[in-house]
């Protein structure tokens, strides 16, 4: 899968500034001012750096896709497959709780 990255300077300007590469589909982003997540059918979150494109890291403990994504203040909110609710220390990468339906 592909996240592509477009500038938008008004609703009639819009350029394409950068795809990020997924292994496989991606089902859910989300963004701050400095990175861009996104949750697939690989079972993980990628984080990657905004202003770089540069992958900053892979968010792993689900074991199925991941569907859907939510920030929330300092925190990644995401829910998979696999019944689980996972919340994300953005800052550290570390899963902080676990909800299982």
């Amino acid at each position: 899968g592909t996240v592509a990255v477009w500038n938008m300077k008004s609703p009639t300007d819009i350029t394409l500034r950068m795809t990020l590469k997924v292994r496989d589909w991606v089902f859910a982003v989300d963004f701050t001012e400095t990175n861009i997540f996104a949750g697939s059918a690989e079972d993980t979150i990628k984080v990657w750096d905004i202003s770089t494109g540069e992958l900053v890291r892979t968010l792993r403990g689900h074991s199925r896709a991941v569907w859907c994504l939510h920030l929330q203040g300092s925190h990644l909110i995401s829910g998979s497959g696999d019944s689980t609710l996972r919340i994300w220390n953005i800052d550290t990468g570390h899963c902080v709780r676990v909800l299982q339906h």
